[in-house]
């Protein structure tokens, strides 16, 4: 498979390295929504709650580089997150096994999901809560994997 190439820029400057400085960034991040969109690409406004606006800056957060350290700070930080849940065990869309921390949003759970030995961020994971034409409840329907990531010097450039 060969590599997509990234547009955007490779690091967000400033990103915590604990627990405590994620979960801190990302309420900041999500208080208001200005430029935040949720996972079905409407823009997410002050009437969402606060919890569910520090969940969707994730999203933004993961369209870039997290130094490793920041990879186990957003891991800790999101089992913080109160409505969300801890995954012990799963896989990602490679078969690889997988952590992670998932979140209902409207009818799907979305997990983010991480490598249980290093906490490097690993891909996502969409699943149904009842069952339509994605499938039915429980399954997972949308899944991809993080097989190789790196930096180049220009967006477009791949490794």
């Amino acid at each position: 498979m060969a590599a997509k190439p990234c547009t955007v820029p490779a690091l967000t400057p400033g990103l915590p390295a604990t627990a405590d400085g994620m979960l801190a960034w990302l309420y900041e991040r999500g208080s208001d929504g200005t430029g935040l969109y949720d996972e079905h690409g409407n823009r997410v406004g002050p009437a969402v709650p606060r919890d569910t606006r520090a969940w969707n800056a994730v999203f933004e957060l993961l369209n870039g580089y997290l130094p490793p350290q920041s990879q186990a700070a957003l891991f800790q930080a999101l089992a913080k997150l109160p409505g969300s849940r801890l995954v012990p065990t799963t896989t990602d869309a490679a078969d690889r096994p997988m952590t992670g921390v998932a979140r209902m949003v409207d009818s799907f759970v979305y997990v983010i999901l991480f490598d249980p030995r290093t906490g490097a961020y690993a891909g996502v994971q969409t699943r149904n809560t009842t069952n339509s034409h994605l499938g039915r409840a429980g399954e997972v329907f949308a899944s991809d994997a993080i097989l190789e990531e790196a930096v180049v010097g220009r967006p477009g450039q791949l490794p």
